[in-house]
């Protein structure tokens, strides 16, 4: 078996007994058909007592399954640079190149959550090859204690806008990035995001639902549209106002590009300072801040809450601009992670009944 290959290992009981194994990674598992397709051709994919079986085995009370997870830790280079090649290269292209510091939220056998700065990349694109979030995460998993190959693939849930602060999650197997992948489309796999938007909001709850697609002839820009768009839902708490800008709590579904962004642009209340899609300002950025990832555990079906603490400078915008949140903002967020803490209004489930309010 491979080195450094994940394996998962059950003991089965007596309600699994009589199942196929087939029929134990669907129910226990949630593995897809194509996964377990994989699985049949995998070398130690599916072994039931030391030895190699077909999916179509059936299992009894008593017998140890081990499932081989996808080995992605390669000898071959998979497109990202330690900050040493990437300082290197920047210096030749006459560019200054400095990463800022990797913050790791949680980590298990299966993912990484990270807390991306503003003003960083998630992954390599044109004129970004090096200075992004995934080559960092690349280099911080081959760099760990045991793996002997600094070469290693990573699997991004889910990509943050270069200017979007907050939680991001690395699957750092394919499997797991499967799992992740389904708990997204099946509305498991919640995140919560603060914005400071313009001007005053005339209620305290609103749900943004208009599809989104892109703007002909113009790169990267979205638009809210009658016809042809994606599916889009955005679901908006005010928490404070300020006269002339609102703090808010979003929570969306779907994930489209620049989501928030488009559906409070199109509601009249861009983000503050976002030159794409409302006013720019020289030398400032738009606020906005996946605050919360809740997600289940890959293989092991257990809710897990990881929370990113406010980047400081969205602190001081907040203090500059008089919210009385300013001082106890990191205060609530912390209490999110709290278990049984009430979440002070914050958390998740309080949107569940929020249909009712698309406009």
């Amino acid at each position: 078996m491979a080195e450094n290959r994940r394996t998962l290992e059950f003991q089965i009981g007596t309600e699994e007994d009589g199942m196929t194994v087939q029929e134990f990674l669907k129910k226990n598992l949630s593995f897809s058909s194509r996964q377990i397709s994989r699985l049949k051709f995998r070398q130690d994919g599916i072994r039931v007592n030391g030895e190699q079986y077909y999916v179509t085995w059936q299992l009894r009370a008593g017998d140890h399954l081990e499932i081989g997870l996808q080995d992605d830790r390669k000898p071959a280079r998979t497109g990202w640079l330690t900050q040493e090649e990437a300082a290197k290269i920047a210096g030749q292209s006459g560019k200054t190149f400095r990463l800022p510091p990797f913050e790791v939220l949680y980590e298990d056998d299966d993912v990484l959550a990270v807390n991306k700065a503003a003003g960083l990349v998630c992954h390599p694109s044109p004129g970004h090859y090096a200075d992004t979030l995934s080559n960092q995460a690349a280099e911080y998993l081959a760099g760990q204690e045991g793996t002997k190959d600094r070469h290693c693939r990573i699997h991004l849930t889910g990509r943050l806008d270069r200017d979007t602060s907050g939680v991001v999650l690395f699957a750092k197997n394919q499997d797991a990035a499967a799992a992740l992948q389904r708990q997204r489309e099946r509305g498991e796999y919640d995140k919560l995001y603060l914005a400071l938007a313009e001007g005053s909001f005339p209620c305290t709850e609103k749900v943004l639902c208009d599809p989104i697609g892109k703007v002909p002839g113009v790169l990267m820009k979205m638009e809210t549209v009658r016809e042809g768009g994606k599916e889009a839902l955005t679901f908006v708490r005010i928490l404070e106002q300020t006269g002339d800008c609102a703090l808010l709590l979003c929570r969306i579904r779907h994930g489209r590009t620049h989501q928030i962004r488009v559906h409070l642009s199109s509601d009249g209340h861009p983000l503050l300072y976002d030159s794409l899609y409302g006013k720019e300002e020289e030398g400032k950025h738009f606020f906005l801040h996946a605050a919360q990832v809740q997600f289940i555990k890959p293989f092991v079906q257990q809710k897990i809450l990881v929370t990113a603490p406010l980047p400081d400078e969205f602190r001081r915008e907040l203090s500059l601009r008089g919210f009385s949140c300013a001082g106890d903002i990191q205060e609530r967020l912390d209490a999110l992670a709290a278990p049984h803490s009430g979440c002070n209004g914050f958390c998740a489930k309080d949107f569940q009944t929020d249909h009712n309010m698309v406009r």
